[in-house]
């Protein structure tokens, strides 16, 4: 399994930079002038910080912007204190990828991860920012944060991405 964790921040990595930010071009492309789809492209940079490089490496720019533009969606409305999840196959139909958000928490990844091992769906790629937000009290995102702003008040949300092999029966996950 490929893990976040386990792996130097590809930011730092020229090429990966590279395709990164040709999908935050993308995102900056398709906003155009749209200023509500701007934050999109500060979110590509923080959702794959400290992803794995050489799972970045395999996907073009279109399909990384792809799988972030589904993870900004996804973000948008959570109320705090409540998971969200959403199951589904990715884009290119060869994997299903598993969205979570909920408030940051110790073990959120490993828990997921083992009980995903479990049921005999081992995780093969697992994207897990820390975003800070400021969100409505009806759980709207108003804000996607930098990591971290003296005297600006966030919360910490867990964002997981996790791509298991292909289920096409929804009661299978």
């Amino acid at each position: 399994m490929d893990s976040a964790a386990d792996t130097a921040s590809p930011l730092n990595d020229p090429n990966i930079g590279k395709i990164i930010a040709a999908a935050v071009g993308i995102a900056q492309k398709k906003a155009g002038k749209n200023a509500d789809e701007a934050p999109l492209a500060r979110f590509i940079q923080q959702f794959y910080q400290g992803s794995p490089p050489d799972d970045l490496k395999a996907r073009t720019p279109e399909a990384l912007y792809t799988a972030a533009a589904a993870a900004w969606a996804f973000v948008q409305p959570r109320k705090a204190g409540t998971p969200k999840i959403e199951i589904a196959a990715r884009a290119d139909k060869q994997r299903t990828v598993i969205l979570v958000a909920n408030d940051d928490m110790p073990f959120l990844v490993d828990s997921v991860s083992c009980e995903l091992e479990r049921m005999d769906a081992p995780p093969q790629l697992v994207i897990h920012p820390i975003l800070m937000t400021r969100r409505s009290v009806d759980g709207e995102l108003i804000e996607l944060l930098p990591d971290a702003i003296d005297g600006v008040q966030g919360t910490a949300e867990s964002l997981m991405h996790i791509e298991i092999p292909l289920h096409t029966d929804e009661e299978d996950v």
